[in-house]
């Protein structure tokens, strides 16, 4: 495999709002917009030494200045740490294939990249393009990769091949357009298509043959569609395809694992990166969200992202070769384990969905969005059920005291003993997970839901109490492991009783709920 002439990121900041704590240098307000985005970028990058911030186009009004923003921050920085060297910013696109009201801003985006590189040629006297990857979120095939990168040359780049009516170069008036090509790292966020990612990253590397390539795996909407264990699993699973297209195509593929803090979300945290990172080892880049970067002191911030990066210097190959062969040993055994987890989990869901509906309302923004539809939306694997993104969705269920993480936990009775052990092999730290989670159960609470709770239908608290159950026969102990525990249930308590009153101090409670767990969802 042929080495690659450029720094892989181990950290990628994004601009999740799952931060309950404000950053320190945000005065006025709680919510993140604008300028303030563009500071934050700066921040990661001279107060963090975040090697990657995503730039998000998905969702929200990007500042399509941002880099001329940055430069007139602290020019000598960016002329001394060069973006599109030793740091990076990435733009997440909109997917004109899913979000088809958005499709004009595909382009929008794409043109401003060669628009970076005459800020950085004209204030810094650099020649390097600052921008030159964009991730793809909902890669479902071959062709969503291959259209951003087609649309980016034939649109774009094609530019500095066009002349005018009197034979000038349109470049002697524009400049000419850099970078030429960009690079694509698809974003695969569903079952079908992790399962499918060898057809799907295989059928790109064959058409454009890239020298490398970064592949982006969610963690927290595969948790919200299928639950807690399949959403680990399929992480694994993606790996190990990941591992035999470099084998097949000779090519070295750098995955990216984009997960949030608590367990559900891939519990990566200051306080759990050494169990995070064992449980996605094998992984290159690791997303810190906001809750990672504002909910925790600066040294200890500072402490675990160094951490990363020194541990995804480590070459992994032996321990891939290993997960792949596991993998592929085990694949029909391994489909059917999801399969039994996730109809469970989405049983009692679909029961759920009306009540965390109504407490995700009192979810606070923490950052300007337009609406989003997640991909509830896009599918209809659960008849006609809408949830919430992935944040508002996972802090309700905890202020509820009903943690996510167990829902279809009772599903595991249906295994045998080989299964079983699969699910452990494969989900390291799954003790590790649960047993974060069981300190946030609120008995007192699934009581009164049962008792004055209007929402949901009676049944789905009983196959609750199957799930916990089921994690206490695993040896996990539900309750508060210590007083600061227990201020947290007593506050997720009051939190429920103000919800059913329809008490306005209700969100407060499950603010500070938050700020005790330290992070909003």
């Amino acid at each position: 495999m042929s080495r690659i002439d450029r720094k892989i990121p181990a950290t990628m900041s994004t601009q999740h709002p799952d931060n309950v704590f404000t950053p320190p240098w945000l005065r006025g307000t709680d919510i993140l917009d604008g300028d303030d985005e563009v500071y934050e970028a700066y921040y990661v990058f001279r107060k963090l030494n975040i090697d990657e911030q995503m730039w998000d186009w998905e969702g929200k009004d990007a500042d399509i200045h941002v880099v001329r923003k940055l430069l007139f921050i602290d020019k000598s920085f960016f002329t001394e740490h060069k973006l599109g060297e030793e740091y990076f910013l990435t733009y997440r696109l909109p997917n004109p294939f899913v979000e088809t009201i958005e499709r004009k801003s595909f382009i929008e985006c794409l043109e401003t990249i060669p628009r970076f590189y005459d800020y950085v040629k004209t204030i810094c006297g650099l020649e390097n393009p600052p921008v030159f990857e964009v991730i793809l979120p909902l890669t479902t095939s071959p062709r969503d990769i291959l259209t951003v990168y087609e649309t980016y040359r034939s649109l774009i780049a094609s530019r500095n091949s066009i002349k005018l009516f009197d034979n000038t170069p349109l470049s002697d008036i524009i400049g000419s357009t850099k970078p030429e090509s960009i690079e694509v790292i698809p974003l695969l966020e569903d079952m079908d298509s992790i399962l499918k990612l060898d057809t799907i990253v295989g059928g790109y590397i064959a058409k454009i043959k890239p020298k490398y390539l970064r592949v982006f795996i969610a963690r927290s909407d595969p948790a919200l569609n299928y639950g807690l264990i399949p959403a680990t699993i399929l992480a694994k699973i993606a790996l190990a395809k990941i591992y035999r297209l470099m084998e097949e195509y000779r090519i070295d593929i750098y995955p990216v694992i984009g997960g949030g803090p608590p367990p559900f979300r891939g519990h990566i945290s200051p306080q759990n990166i050494e169990n995070a990172l064992e449980e996605y080892r094998g992984y290159k880049t690791v997303t810190i969200q906001s809750s990672f970067k504002y909910d925790h002191p600066i040294n200890i911030v500072a402490k675990a992202i160094e951490y990363i990066g020194k541990v995804f210097k480590k070459d992994e190959s032996y321990y891939l070769d290993d997960l792949a062969d596991y993998v592929e040993t085990n694949m029909d055994n391994i489909v059917s384990i999801l399969n039994k987890l996730v109809s469970r989990y989405q049983k009692e869901v679909t029961k759920l969905a009306k009540l965390v509906n109504d407490v995700a309302t009192l979810v606070p923004a923490r950052r300007a969005r337009r609406l989003h539809i997640g991909l509830y939306g896009y599918t209809r694997s659960v008849g006609p059920v809408k949830l919430p993104r992935a944040i508002p969705y996972v802090s309700a269920l905890y202020s509820l005291g009903i943690p996510p993480e167990f829902i279809g936990l009772s599903s595991l009775t249906e295994l045998n003993e080989y299964e079983w052990n699969i699910v452990k092999d494969l989900y390291v730290k799954i003790h590790v997970d649960l047993s974060y989670a069981a300190r946030h159960v609120n008995m007192e609470n699934i009581d009164l839901l049962e008792k004055y709770c209007r929402s949901i239908p009676s049944d789905v608290l009983d196959m609750y109490i199957e799930d916990l159950s089921e994690a206490e026969n695993l040896g996990i102990k539900l309750g508060a492991a210590s007083l600061d525990d227990k201020l947290y249930l007593n506050t997720v308590n009051s939190f429920l009783i103000a919800f059913l009153l329809g008490r306005k101090d209700s969100e407060d409670y499950l603010v500070k709920a938050a700020m005790l767990r330290r992070f909003l969802g």
